[in-house]
């Protein structure tokens, strides 16, 4: 069977996933730290520098986060296809899911994560590492419930400035950094999950498939 190499894209997605993390960290706290230096400012010039700042980060972070899910994906779904190639039982699911799980209302909470489990298991058969595939996907749900609890709050707190007419001020910001703490964390730790598997599980089939494998084509990009 055809096998598709994994190791570039493997590298360009740790890459991907390291950029974004550093990105998204920095939009949380940044804002706060720029905030503090100028609090002695206007409240107006206070709040157009710290709304630069967030921009500043937030347009690179969601670039990075698109080519990275990209990347990410596109990765998923050649490990998982090698997987076929390799002696063993065959996976309970196919390899469309690597993309396609994503994307799939409600199912998208468990199949990445178990398609990413059977790639484990089927590569390097270690059960240390799938114990590592849980720990990338409770930091992952624990970033996308964390991040939508810590936005509502900011909206919540947009309102009510709004209302009683003051400008944001110290306060304001130090508040976003702390509702963003937990979200921050666990992309940290869903973050630094990721790269160690991605570069593991390359590593080890590239070793299976090379050097006499005959390399697969490369994905279509419409499935990545």
């Amino acid at each position: 069977m055809a096998t598709y190499p994994v190791r570039g894209v493997g590298i360009a997605a740790a890459i991907g996933v390291s950029l974004t993390t550093l990105l998204y960290v920095l939009a949380v706290f940044v804002p706060a730290v720029v905030a503090t230096r100028v609090a002695t400012t206007a409240g107006e010039e206070l709040t157009r520098t710290t709304a630069g700042v967030t921009v500043l980060l937030s347009v690179p972070f969601l670039l990075a986060y698109l080519c990275t899910a990209a990347l990410v994906m596109t990765w998923m779904y050649r490990a998982r296809k090698n997987t076929d190639a390799f002696p063993g039982r065959p996976s309970q699911l196919a390899a469309h899911w690597a993309v396609t799980g994503w994307f799939v209302p409600v199912a998208s909470l468990v199949v990445p994560c178990a398609v990413l489990a059977g790639v484990v298991r089927d590569s390097l058969g270690r059960v240390r590492l799938r114990a590592l595939v849980a720990l990338w996907w409770v930091g992952w749900l624990v970033l996308v419930a964390g991040d939508l609890v810590s936005r509502l709050g900011a909206m919540r707190a947009d309102v009510l400035l709004a209302r009683s007419g003051a400008t944001p001020g110290l306060a304001h910001y130090r508040d976003a950094a702390l509702r963003g703490t937990v979200p921050a964390a666990a992309c940290l730790v869903a973050g630094v999950s990721l790269i160690v598997l991605i570069f593991r599980i390359s590593a080890a089939q590239q070793a299976r498939i090379a050097p006499d494998a005959p390399a697969g084509p490369d994905v279509p990009t419409a499935a990545a």
